[in-house]
């Protein structure tokens, strides 16, 4: 009944533990069926040419089946996470949900290390950081034996430490990873206000600097709205 992850056969060279190996056994033209180590289940709305190396976790006990990496034509895709966020920004579209999702996190690790050959994966949230311990385990298990992914991590930047330098530094030294983090305004007040966080704006910077010193690639992002689009010039200045 336990959760696992699995890659959709066939799998074009790819070396893939058999205890990850999903083999479509029959399908039709929306339907499929596939035989695992873990047993065998038949997952509706897919054709077997459609889920052709995918990356699914599938959740016998509640009859679930989730895309996690999706096979071309794109390279790219997004992994979801987390949903929970200790920020509740004004235009946010991925509202946080005080879920339990802490056990997907392993699982998760398991399915980026089972993409495609020079895949770029987005990991986005919530916010990945609330996970620090097990996001540096990502990191790590992809730079050593991953090191053609490529990751992009959307955070925003309150969860790093001094302590945590030396360990990212380690993980970061393939320059493989870059972190796109929001920054809304120069003004402390104007970028708290937008973030819903007081002290916000301060910690980012301190954090940026962490990070930067870990050698980590950062993507500035921020978003126009009302509040701060008069703001901008100066918050270029301030960049």
């Amino acid at each position: 009944s336990d959760p696992f992850v699995v890659k959709v056969g066939p799998y074009h060279g790819q070396r893939v533990d058999p205890a990850q190996q999903a083999v479509v056994t029959a399908s039709g033209l929306n339907f499929l069926e596939a035989r695992a180590e873990r047993g065998r289940f038949r997952v509706f709305g897919i054709s077997s040419e459609q889920a052709e190396g995918d990356v699914w976790l599938v959740q016998p006990s509640s009859g679930r089946v989730s895309r996690l990496v999706r096979r071309g034509p794109s390279v790219n895709n997004s992994i979801l996470y987390t949903e929970r966020c200790d920020q509740f920004c004004v235009m946010c579209s991925q509202p946080p949900r005080d879920s339990v999702d802490g056990w997907r996190l392993p699982l998760l690790e398991q399915a980026v290390l089972l993409a495609d050959r020079d895949a770029r994966l987005g990991i986005t949230g919530g916010e990945p950081t609330l996970y620090t311990e097990k996001l540096c385990s990502l990191l790590e298990s992809v730079c050593s034996k991953r090191p053609d992914l490529s990751l992009h991590i959307l955070s925003n930047g309150q969860h790093f430490h001094k302590f945590d330098q030396q360990r990212l530094k380690a993980a970061l030294s393939s320059k493989q990873v870059t972190w796109g983090i929001p920054l809304y305004s120069r003004e402390a007040g104007l970028h708290d206000e937008i973030v819903d966080k007081e002290g916000a704006y301060h910690q980012l910077l301190e954090n940026l600097g962490i990070l930067a010193g870990a050698g980590g690639f950062i993507e500035l992002r921020t978003v126009l709205m009302a509040k701060n689009v008069l703001e901008l010039p100066e918050l270029a200045k301030f960049v």
